[in-house]
């Protein structure tokens, strides 16, 4: 059963691309306010990519602070415990 829902999935996965046609709204209307004034495609493309790009940028670096600022709490937590009982050995 197992194998057969990962064929599946990884069917879905392949076939993915194939099934969406869909554009970003951003280029989408880029392309087509250029279209009609007769600028150059290119720039607006470019605009509507940095601007996805950042988002994601930022999001993924907002989320990498807090895991590594948790992280290194824990941690440092755990090397003071350490630190005192090695001491109280002594």
């Amino acid at each position: 059963m197992k194998n057969i829902r990962r064929l599946f999935f990884s069917f879905v996965i392949v076939l993915l691309p194939l099934w969406s046609s869909a554009q970003c709204s951003v280029c989408t209307a880029g392309v087509q306010s250029n279209a009609n004034t007769g600028g150059g495609i290119g720039k607006t493309i470019n605009s509507g990519i940095l601007y996805l790009l950042t988002i994601t940028y930022l999001v993924f670096t907002f989320a990498a602070v807090y895991f590594f600022r948790e992280h290194i709490k824990y941690y440092s937590k755990v090397a003071v415990q350490r630190m005192r009982m090695f001491i109280a050995s002594l």
